[in-house]
């Protein structure tokens, strides 16, 4: 009973050598004795192995269609609904956050995007390169509010724009995907998962400008949600002066 085809379409009952003849002795015109040329075939016959097998098989196909799929679009990440602490940074980590005009751009980005995905904001701290959230998700998806966030604040800054960019610049990867430069790709995450993760996240960002700093206390600080949570009751009075965190 012969084997049937396998994977590639081996037939493993049948097997070809190829004959070759025999190599021509050495001599001026031939100093190499091994030297015998193959014989030239034609491209859709592709028997130079051992043994016949098709030129690609449907499943390595489907293989070289899913990759290259991979590669123009790029599948985000799933986040499920949970509360998180997010980090985003500046492009080159350029400390331009605490302009009059980005922080205008980032408070109007900040209502347009909780508008179009409804979320809780616990905390948020924006540094001169970087910034910080707490946020909790209920049924919106994580990275959709993100790349809502950043696409309304960017717009919102021309200067940052992706058709701003000179001919001359290294970031032709950014120009040619319409990248702006005023955000890194993509953010970092942790997931919080009980209250003392949750206090401790929410300590941290209020802490952050003294930890990098630019103030001695954290009530010093104007760009984070310390003034209006102690003011609503949701922080305590006694974090205007916390220490190490």
């Amino acid at each position: 009973m012969s084997a049937g085809y396998g994977f590639g379409g081996f037939d493993g009952a049948r097997r070809r050598r190829r004959v070759l003849p025999p190599p021509l002795p050495r001599s001026p015109l031939n100093p190499i004795p091994n030297s015998t040329p193959l014989p030239k075939k034609p491209f859709p016959d592709i028997r130079y192995f051992d043994v016949d097998f098709n030129p690609i098989s449907p499943a390595i196909f489907a293989i070289l269609i899913f990759n290259w799929g991979m590669k123009k679009w790029q599948l985000r990440k799933y986040y499920p609904a949970g509360m998180y602490f997010v980090t985003m940074n500046t492009y080159q980590r350029e400390p331009v956050l605490t302009e009059p005009d980005v922080l205008a751009a980032f408070r109007c980005a900040l209502k347009r995007a909780r508008d179009k995905y409804p979320l809780e904001v616990h905390a948020w701290v924006v540094m001169p390169d970087h910034m910080h959230f707490v946020i909790r998700t209920h049924h919106i998806e994580l990275g959709r509010f993100i790349a809502c966030f950043k696409s309304h604040m960017t717009r919102a800054l021309p200067q940052y724009s992706s058709k701003k960019y000179n001919l001359n610049d290294k970031v032709k990867q950014r120009r040619r995907a319409k990248r702006g430069s005023l955000w890194h790709k993509g953010f970092y995450e942790h997931w919080i998962a009980d209250q003392t993760d949750y206090e401790r996240c929410i300590k941290y960002c209020v802490y952050n400008p003294v930890k990098h700093g630019y103030a001695n206390r954290p009530w010093e600080w104007p760009h984070s949600t310390l003034h209006e949570f102690i003011a609503k009751g949701r922080y305590p009075p006694a974090w205007r002066n916390l220490v190490g965190q």
